[in-house]
């Protein structure tokens, strides 16, 4: 990694002399120059360099005005004292402002080598150190990615892992709420490249877990904000969401938004609803919460189901998701029959979906 070094002096000998012994003792690094505090301070903005060489007397801006002017800036920049005054004093404000080494004017190269050298050593294990920070940090999320997906697909789909969901849970950062809800994105065919932009503008709210895209459909567990309406939360999300569906012209989206849930252990309710709320996907407005679809007659319920065939429960079949088709049929007969549908209503459902089944396992 390239270090980069700024020389502060008003006297362009003396700049281009310690220029020409640091080049030399270290030729990969990049050097900089200004003559005076003010140009100093504009390239610690600009050049923004890992050390500066800095001279105490200048005119107008001394070194250390600029020295405690830089590092309002920049805590970062490290500063060696240039000085011909070899005084208690200037060390005193010198150390006092963070300074932790200095150059007696005139001194050997070997000695400023070796000054500098000792402080570049510093500032290149502090890079590595920076970067191997990054890069275990870089390595956490994506661990808590998959941990984040796997409790989702654990909690909706009823699926068996090596880890147990409880344990999973404890890795990820719980909003403190009681209450969840779920969002059912259907993406578009082809829109896959769409998942990380939609994963990341998740994210950003720090109130949801994403799972994984399963077909066509996109999961999202969302954890209520106590400072807002569930509807004027889902709403929100919904919009941001729907502007970046936006970006496939032509291609039909939608989102479905289940009921609010009082635990995790409940929120597979919410999932089945929102599911139920893509069924119809030709409403202008490409959202639809569960709640304002069960104020459709049960007729109207059935003809979407025969439109939404083709559609929703071809994807789950062709994806082998036999065990989501099986929960979602019987979530249709239990609605009818929690809805007081008399026994003739909630047979002729049965019968309606072994009719619809039938197609798809007889060879």
């Amino acid at each position: 990694m390239m270090i980069k070094l700024l020389i502060v002096d008003d006297e362009q000998l003396e700049r281009e002399g310690m220029e020409a012994i640091i080049k030399k003792g270290f030729p990969d690094t990049k050097i900089m120059q200004a003559k005076n505090g003010k140009m100093a301070i504009e390239l610690a903005k600009t050049f923004q360099p890992d050390l500066i060489l800095m001279d105490i007397k200048m005119p107008g801006l001394n070194g250390l005005e600029t020295i405690e002017r830089i590092t309002a800036l920049n805590s970062m920049i490290r500063f060696i004292m240039v000085t011909a005054f070899d005084t208690f004093e200037y060390m005193r404000q010198a150390i006092k402002l963070g300074v932790k080494d200095y150059i007696l004017k005139p001194s050997r190269a070997s000695e400023i080598i070796a000054t500098v050298g000792k402080t570049f050593q510093q500032i290149k294990e502090e890079q590595r150190e920076a970067v191997m920070r990054k890069f275990q940090e870089e390595a956490f999320q994506k661990a808590l990615s998959l941990v984040e997906t796997d409790v989702v697909t654990q909690l909706l789909f009823d699926h068996v892992h090596e880890v147990h969901v409880d344990m999973l849970v404890e890795m990820l950062e719980t909003p403190s709420t009681n209450e969840m809800f779920i969002m059912l994105v259907l993406m578009p065919t082809g829109a896959e490249s769409l998942y990380p932009i939609i994963k990341e503008k998740i994210r950003e709210t720090k109130s949801c877990w994403i799972g994984a895209l399963y077909g066509s459909h996109l999961p999202i567990i969302v954890f209520r904000d106590e400072k807002h309406s569930f509807r004027t939360q889902a709403t929100v999300l919904a919009h941001q969401l729907l502007s970046i569906l936006k970006r496939t012209q032509g291609a039909e989206y939608f989102i479905g938004i289940g009921n609010v849930s009082s635990s995790l252990e409940k929120v597979r309710q919410s999932y089945h609803e929102a599911l139920f709320a893509t069924m119809d996907v030709s409403s202008p407005v490409k959202y639809r919460f569960y709640s304002d679809e069960m104020s459709a007659t049960n007729d109207s319920i059935t003809g979407k189901l025969v439109e939404h065939r083709k559609k929703e429960f071809a994807d789950q079949i062709r994806i082998g998701q036999w065990e989501n088709v099986r929960k979602y049929i019987l979530y249709i007969i239990q609605y009818y029959e929690k809805e007081g549908a008399d026994v003739l209503h909630t047979r002729l459902s049965q019968v309606f979906v072994g009719v619809f089944l039938a197609p798809f396992f007889i060879k």
